[in-house]
């Protein structure tokens, strides 16, 4: 054997020898192996932030010096393979090697014993890729988050064998929980990053039931070969870590880079920008072809809300009685229930089941939760009952896909004409606007989650068109985020509405400028959202701080503090066709003039690309008439 492996590593060409790796070291292969980035100067360097990752000690940024001594390790392996062996390490780079470069046949990995332990473990058939969606609750997750499903082969195919099947997901492991060093530490890299194989049923509790997220699951178009190296890719990563980043190297984009890893022969990484969120890789994944199907499983909380619009009023009133039954925990069923026929009984339970996994949610993912007996014993009534109650299917499935949402990206293009309230003076200005991501209220529908508001650096330029004033550009707006949530308030679901953003802007308002001046804000509000059929009402408390240059005269900087009831009136005609009316008085302020703002908009959304809206907005310095279009891009 020695003497056989002696012999062929004599025939390997000279020019490899050599050590001419260039080619090899700069296949896409290789780089997506290495999980190799171009940098903005053209460097080539792995992501990868773990020596271990590599055999060499320049490795990340020596490609092929890394590729030449993956080479020589292949070469050397002549007797039996051990853990420690390089084959045993990173087998899909030594296959790789094998089969590509030095064709050799395969070795034997008898000797990789916890290499093959991960691989009986695993026990993979096909892979699904799985999309939780967005999640305000949590600045990492407002963009929804992707996970890999590796599908077991299971001997008992009678069983739905995904909840024992192993779930691939990648994500930030935090030091901190406090919500400002957490958003900076997430946005500049300084947590660490990890690939965790953990059952998939754990995370169906933690996304489906307890942050009520509903899981998109995407069949994956992969070879079994293809299926093995992603297997094996996932075992190279052992302790490795990147710097985690949550707009740039985040789950999304290190789903994609392992699959493209596994199986070059699809394009999904050139299709995205640097700036990735995760709803942005489901769209190039589906442009990609490798999706097969997709099967939607619903969050705790939307299969309770199909199940409740089943029910009649009087139903719903006996549902209530159930739920104030297992409030006082008292075993004593309503008279009202006991009335019902049995099929009634059967969909008012099981209604019942579902809005108490809501509502004890926590509980679901605690391995150590108490008993609840009323739930026992609506479990025992159920059992008794016939099985008629199904769970509803879901409608506008396709227009809640992910993959069917608007491009992330925004850019804007305004014409809006002003007239100064006091002075009677008017203006042209034109305005371009670039926002990174990703959704505000009149945005497309479609693929977007209901009733949010998710934006991130959203950037506005003005320059005056008219012909008495100078050309100069002008940065309005620097909106650095703004999230807000406005989903409606009901009896099942009591839950609050509430808007945060901050950034840099220019502050027009003649009170406080003599000018124009820049000042840095926060604004919060909190209140609730009332929904009829297509209209939705927000009625919030809105605190405003500034701080900025607010009198030129007196040279110094001041604060400014507001606090005054804001109204949103929202028609949603449907997803091309957006009405908003909002207005926002600011009755308790730091200055003894009280500053208002009223505004009207009409947006039209041309499919999912291109939008044209009209606006009004009156306030205590201007009444500014505009048409904008905007532009969607990924």
């Amino acid at each position: 054997m020695k003497f056989h492996a002696a012999f062929l590593f004599l025939l390997v060409p000279c020019w490899l020898q050599a050590g001419s790796y260039s080619e090899w070291a700069h296949s896409k292969a290789w780089k997506a192996m290495l999980y190799v980035d171009q940098n903005y100067w053209g460097r080539f360097r792995s992501n990868s932030d773990s020596e271990k990752f590599f055999i060499t000690s320049s490795g990340a940024h020596q490609i092929e010096s890394e590729l030449e001594a993956s080479i020589q390790a292949v070469q050397s392996e002549v007797s039996a393979l051990m853990d420690t062996s390089f084959s045993c390490r990173f087998p899909a780079r030594a296959k790789w090697i094998r089969k590509q470069i030095l064709n050799l046949p395969p070795v034997d990995e008898s000797g990789c014993v916890k290499l093959n332990q991960w691989r009986e473990r695993i026990s993979a058939q096909s892979v699904t890729l799985v999309f939780s969606s967005f999640y305000l609750g949590n600045p990492s997750s407002s963009f929804g988050h992707t996970l890999l499903r590796i599908n077991n082969s299971g001997k008992n195919q009678s069983i739905q064998r995904e909840l024992l099947s192993y779930g691939i997901n990648y994500g930030a492991t935090p030091w901190t929980q406090n919500p400002l060093l957490y958003t900076f530490n997430g946005l500049f890299g300084f947590f660490p990053g990890n690939f965790v194989a953990i059952p998939y049923y754990y995370k169906v509790r933690e996304y489906n039931d307890y942050e009520s997220r509903d899981l998109w699951e995407y069949e994956l178009d992969l070879t079994a070969e293809e299926i093995e190296r992603l297997v094996d890719l996932l075992w190279e990563q052992g302790e490795n870590h990147y710097d985690y980043y949550f707009l740039t190297e985040n789950c999304g984009y290190y789903m994609v880079a392992v699959l493209e890893a596994a199986a070059p022969r699809y394009e999904i990484l050139s299709g995205l920008r640097k700036w990735v969120i995760p709803s942005d890789t489901i769209v190039q994944f589906k442009k990609s072809g490798i999706i097969k199907s997709k099967k939607l499983r619903p969050s705790i909380y939307h299969q309770f809300l199909s199940r409740a619009v089943l029910l009649n009023s009087d139903q719903e009133e006996i549902l209530q009685d159930l739920v104030d039954m297992e409030s006082a925990q008292k075993l004593n069923w309503p008279e009202s229930f006991e009335k019902l026929p049995d099929p009634d009984k059967s969909l008012v339970l099981d209604a019942a089941l579902d809005y108490f996994d809501f509502i004890h949610s926590k509980d679901l993912i605690k391995l150590d939760a108490p008993k609840n007996p009323v739930k026992e014993a609506w479990l025992i009534r159920r059992s008794q009952l016939p099985a008629a109650s199904l769970r509803p299917a879901q409608s506008n499935i396709e227009k809640m896909a992910p993959e069917n949402a608007h491009g992330s990206f925004r850019w804007q293009l305004k014409g809006e004409y002003r007239q100064s309230s006091p002075a009677q003076k008017s203006e042209v200005r034109s305005v371009i606007a670039g926002r990174f991501a990703f959704h505000d209220l009149e945005d497309p529908t479609y693929g977007a989650p209901a009733g949010a508001q998710i934006e991130v650096m959203n950037l506005k330029l003005s320059i005056p068109i008219s012909s008495d004033q100078s050309s100069e550009v002008r940065l309005d707006d620097m909106k650095i985020a703004e999230i807000g949530s406005y989903t409606a308030w009901t009896r099942w679901a009591p839950k609050n509405s509430y808007n945060v953003s901050f950034g840099i802007r220019n502050e027009e308002s003649r009170f406080l400028c003599l000018d124009e001046c820049r000042a840095g804000y926060v604004n919060l509000a909190y209140g609730r959202s009332y929904q009829w059929g297509q209209w939705t009402l927000s009625g919030l408390a809105h605190i405003k701080t500034m701080y900025g240059h607010f009198q030129p005269a007196a040279d110094s900087n001041w604060w400014y503090s507001s606090l005054g009831p804001r109204l949103i009136l929202q028609y949603d005609l449907n997803s091309e066709n957006q009405w908003r009316l909002e207005g926002h008085y600011e009755g308790i302020s730091t200055e003894k003039n009280k500053l208002y703002r009223s505004e009207l908009v009409y947006r039209h959304n041309f499919a999912n690309d291109i939008s044209l809206e009209w606006g009004v907005q009156v306030d205590d310095t201007y009444e500014k008439t505009s048409l904008s279009v905007y532009y969607f891009t990924f």
